[in-house]
């Protein structure tokens, strides 16, 4: 911890040069930099002020982690305590307020700086704390023990990635680990590298992932006409739905969707970027193949017909899946920043899921997946093209692949 706290204040000076003028002129970082700073605007301080009891307090980092929280906050029901629930990312912190309700006090998490976190738990005040995944911030678990407050891990995992770099900073990482009442991961192979970086064999526990325990969301008729009507996808088209995508993929996928309409004139597809951000990048990109297209952060039905949409907002992924036939799963393909992105979303729906080769961050579920039959997974874009053709052409092998799916889910709740 000495080390860190030494070095941590050298970083950010070396680096204010580059740090200041980025929050100084770019909107989407002045949105959360002063709240990370612990400075809240009033409607916060006064729903902090206003709870009945010390909360709960979950830290989820971006969409994903909230994702996993939702069902931790849906099995605390029974418990009657107040939940406030941190991001880092904007995205995350707009879905969490979309998705969890008025009832949850969503916050950003500190800046990892002793003083700042002191006075966040201060304010927040929680009875205890629970960590989606596997955020190690050294000074707020630090913080947070010394005051009494306890800590659990839920949902933990150690990618390949990751691994590495705990290893470097061995020490550190132990004395963190040892400082949790409970770590609860995903796998074996989690806990195995738990235990590698020192976490107590007494607060592990292999309790498998959040993420199974989902409610399947086989859609209805009327749901799935009510969502083409919504997306302006007119007549009897099929559709692939490219979700959470990466720099480098789209490409492959305007060519992969180019190459499927020469055999299946009627598709349509929905590509959704993992940043919504980068919207116009991919139209740029469709419009440079003379693809007809519409981005869906210019409104409904905007733009007239189209084949491609760019569905460049927050929280409608889920419905997009609903009128899907088949569903790719992003940052699979990419080499310059792999690891996958959560391919139970679409399995959920009844979905038959394709994903590249790069699934490190979901090794497990991808590997459940691939196994049950509920998914296949490709080596590039030729191999996706050729697995899309013939999913497009049989209904029966995406009827068996949803039922897959399905059992999946049940098996693995």
């Amino acid at each position: 911890m000495l080390i860190y706290n030494s070095l941590l204040p050298i970083a950010l000076l070396l680096l204010s040069p580059i740090i200041i003028p980025i929050v100084l002129f770019t909107a989407k970082y002045r949105i959360n930099f002063i709240p990370r700073l612990t400075f809240f605007d009033k409607k916060t301080k006064a729903a902090l002020k206003a709870l009945p009891k010390r909360p709960i307090f979950i830290h989820a980092v971006s969409v994903g982690e909230v994702g996993v929280a939702k069902r931790i906050i849906e099995a605390l029901d029974d418990v009657h305590l107040p939940i406030v629930l941190s991001t880092i990312t904007i995205t995350g912190q707009e879905h969490a307020k979309d998705t969890l309700g008025p009832d949850v006090t969503t916050v950003y998490f500190p800046f990892d700086l002793s003083f700042i976190v002191r006075r966040f738990l201060r304010l927040v005040d929680p009875c205890c704390v629970i960590i989606a995944e596997t955020e190690l911030w050294p000074n707020f678990i630090n913080e947070a023990a010394k005051v009494g407050i306890p800590l659990a891990l839920c949902n933990g995992r150690i990618s390949d990635k990751s691994i590495g770099r705990y290893r470097l900073i061995r020490p550190m990482i132990r004395k963190l680990l040892s400082m949790f009442s409970a770590i609860l991961v995903q796998t074996e192979a989690d806990r195995d590298r738990m235990l590698s970086l020192g976490a107590p064999l007494e607060i592990l526990n292999v309790a498998g992932t959040v993420k199974f325990d989902v409610p399947q969301q086989q859609p209805s008729e009327t749901e799935i006409a009510e969502a083409i009507l919504d997306f302006g996808i007119g007549g009897q088209r099929a559709v692939v739905v490219a979700g959470s995508t990466h720099p480098g993929e789209e490409e492959i996928l305007v060519t992969a969707f180019q190459e499927l309409r020469r055999q299946h004139p009627n598709l349509a597809m929905i590509i959704a970027p993992r940043h919504v951000g980068r919207g116009a990048e991919i139209a740029k990109l469709a419009g440079e193949r003379g693809i007809a297209f519409a981005q869906r952060s210019n409104g409904p039905g905007s733009g007239g017909p189209f084949d491609l949409l760019i569905l460049d907002t927050i929280g409608e992924l889920v419905k997009a899946y609903k009128i899907a036939q088949v569903a790719f799963v992003g940052k699979s393909l990419c080499d310059d920043a792999p690891g996958g992105q959560n391919p139970l979303e679409p399995a959920s729906s009844g979905v038959p899921v394709v994903f590249g080769p790069n699934m490190q961050n979901f090794r497990q579920v991808a590997q459940v997946l691939l196994s049950s039959g509920a998914a296949i997974q490709v080596a590039n874009g030729k191999e996706l093209v050729d697995t899309l053709s013939k999913l497009l052409s049989s209904p029966d092998k995406r009827r068996e692949m949803a039922q897959a799916a399905h059992n999946c889910f049940d098996k693995n709740r």
